[in-house]
């Protein structure tokens, strides 16, 4: 789809530019920062950790209305649209009231119209300038104090409350006995918890902000520079490893093929991978994890699988899977195993929440998604090519993680994603801006 733009009709003389660059700040901070916010529920759908990029949002909508900045849509507005009115319609046939029917919308047609406003926004906000820079430059900084904390509380064994700092594994593990850093990636149980284990989360967040790192080291011009964000990349990379999710270290491989593809370094792409799973395979615990330990995979999606055979046109509804899942025992014991909680795949999550027609509407999404990536990438010139391969690199890592985990319907981990691709798409408006110009 090409690019559409809108202009808001709002006299600019009421935001005046002294007011624009630290509603930019504030708002890049507040989305940013989200990561180090614990889960804890607030009302309805809405969680503490939600609250910053929420508010961010409002802030940056209101700035764009005052200053009458245009607006650009791309294909990815369709699926988010599709799921959002597939949310809706699923919410009406399983809500046994009006509260509840608010509940399950708010939880899926509210998720979903959040983070597409939430990229149109951002890339809005900040195309102008060097903002892209500054605002990756601030995700970097944030991941890297989320890496010192898990660092630290790794080495104290610290484990505050709502699960911060590090978790010990389960009696049935092969690493029981030891711990795993989930930082500030955990938060409340919920009903069908019995543990507030959020180490995958975590892995998802740093498998993104890695690859990131790790090209704007690589943009950078200093010498001091690039070695500050190389430190700090490996400082993620150790607290990535510490979580000890497989899954996670499966996707890491995605940033290393796609970045070294986009990029012209193929054999170095193929030779860095192979690097990285012998170094892998070499830590004893990682190996053991990997290979001595079960999962619990197929017997997930099987019973998602088996809830959409039975629900296929509207779905059980964002909200009602666990209830759904253990109440019905053929779910729940199922002849792969136990399937205990979700999906851990989005694309079949939304098929069981939304039915069969969510699944398309998810797999649309993710194709503009990387058409838009791939796009942008091409149309990037100089270094700040290797800005969008980096961010190119990240959303791979999170769509190969997220056919394990159900990325989308884990909003602190979601957000980072959609918060990344809203910079990339500015940084892909400002080099065609600049392009116009010269």
């Amino acid at each position: 789809m090409e690019l559409v733009q809108t202009s808001l009709a709002r006299p600019a003389r009421f935001f005046p530019f002294p007011i624009s660059v630290p509603v930019r700040a504030i708002a890049a901070f507040m989305i940013s920062a989200a990561i180090m916010v614990p889960f804890i529920p607030v009302v309805g759908p809405l969680s503490l950790d939600d609250i910053l990029p929420v508010f961010a949002v409002m802030l940056g909508a209101l700035l764009l209305v005052f200053s009458r900045t245009k607006i650009a849509f791309d294909a990815t507005i369709i699926g988010f649209a599709l799921l959002a009115l597939l949310g809706v319609l699923s919410a009406a046939d399983n809500a046994v009231s009006l509260a509840d029917f608010a509940r399950l919308a708010g939880r899926s047609t509210g998720r979903f119209v959040f983070f597409a406003g939430m990229a149109i926004i951002v890339r809005a906000l900040f195309r102008a300038e060097r903002w892209p820079e500054r605002v990756l430059a601030l995700v970097i900084t944030m991941a890297t104090l989320q890496s010192l904390f898990g660092l630290w509380a790794f080495a104290a064994r610290y484990q505050g409350p709502y699960g911060l700092g590090v978790v010990p594994f389960p009696d049935w593990s092969v690493l029981k006995g030891s711990v795993r850093i989930q930082g500030t990636f955990s938060g409340a149980i919920t009903e069908f918890e019995v543990d507030a284990v959020s180490a995958n989360f975590l892995a998802a967040y740093l498998v993104m902000t890695v690859p990131l790192s790790f090209a704007y080291a690589l943009y950078a011009e200093k010498t001091r520079t690039q070695l500050i964000v190389l430190v700090a990349t490996a400082l993620q990379l150790a607290v990535l490893y510490l979580t000890y999710t497989r899954a996670a270290l499966v996707a890491l491989g995605a940033p290393i093929l796609v970045m070294g593809f986009l990029y012209g370094r193929k054999k170095t792409a193929i030779g860095a991978l192979l690097f990285g799973v012998a170094l892998t395979l070499a830590i004893p615990s990682v190996r053991a994890k990997f290979t001595g330990e079960d999962h619990n995979r197929y017997a997930l999606w099987w019973a998602s699988l088996a809830i959409t055979r039975d629900h296929p046109v509207f779905g059980v509804g964002d909200g009602n899977y666990d209830r759904v899942l253990h109440e019905n025992q053929e779910y729940h014991l199922n002849k792969y195993g136990t399937a205990a909680t979700a999906s851990h795949n989005s694309i079949l999550l939304s098929a069981a929440h939304l039915g069969i027609a969510g699944a398309i509407a998810h797999v649309l999404l993710y194709a503009a998604l990387v058409l838009f990536a791939l796009r942008a990438v091409q149309v990037m010139r100089g270094r700040e090519r290797l800005l969008a391969v980096g961010i190119a690199g990240a959303i791979a890592a999170y769509l190969v993680q997220d056919q394990f985990n159900n990325l989308a319907y884990v909003p602190k981990v979601a957000t980072q994603l959609w918060f990344l691709f809203a910079v990339l798409g500015a940084l892909r408006d400002r080099a065609l801006l600049l392009e116009a110009r010269s």
